[in-house]
């Protein structure tokens, strides 16, 4: 490349880069469907930690409409974590512990009141754990039919038997999960939030 081509190239990048800010700002879904579930926490553990892709977010954040999150203020803070496998990966899980799902609500007692482990699956939405407010959002699982966003499930995809030591459950399979038809939700992608 001569030097006419390169300067000409250095002079256009600020245009061509605001241009796509400018698109990016103009393409922001500032409406979504309804998660599956929003409720308190006082515990969250991701398994596979490092197959995860997360991000933090400020929600209720001044900054909105396509800001950049890493500078968000005010609102609750918060951490978005999806699962990046392809289509036909497996879901990856996250165990809830929850007061609200206690039978005794001052019994800590994981035996009577085990923790709820959820499935997020590839390219379904974020599963959101918000620091401020010990809230979680958990992704829309209605896609899923009759079928559970709980890891109950053998590595063919039949149900456990009854009887069966609940910890040897999976997720639905990926294998067959990445054919289930898409039904239309839509997620929250963090650009309204800040």
């Amino acid at each position: 490349m001569n030097f006419f081509g390169a300067t000409l190239l250095l002079l256009l990048a600020p245009s061509l880069t605001e241009g796509s800010k400018r698109g990016k700002e103009m393409d922001v879904k500032t409406t979504f469907t309804a998660p599956h579930e929003i409720h308190q926490y006082e515990q969250t553990k991701f398994y596979d930690e490092p197959k995860w892709e997360c991000r933090f977010a400020a929600l209720g954040s001044t900054h909105l409409r396509g800001s950049d999150s890493s500078t968000a203020t005010g609102g609750t803070t918060c951490m978005a974590c999806r699962n990046p496998g392809g289509k036909y990966d497996n879901a990856l899980i996250v165990e809830v512990k929850a007061m609200y799902k206690r039978a005794n609500w001052n019994e800590k007692d994981e035996a009577n009141n085990k923790p709820r482990k959820h499935c997020i699956f590839p390219g379904r939405g974020e599963f959101w754990t918000c620091f401020d407010s010990n809230l979680v959002i958990e992704p829309d699982s209605d896609w899923l039919g009759s079928l559970k966003d709980k890891p109950i499930y053998d590595a063919e995809g039949l149900p456990l038997a009854e009887g069966a030591d609940p910890d040897d459950g999976v997720c639905y399979p990926g294998s067959l999960a990445g054919d289930i038809d898409d039904n239309g939700a839509t997620q929250p992608d963090g650009s309204q939030f800040g």
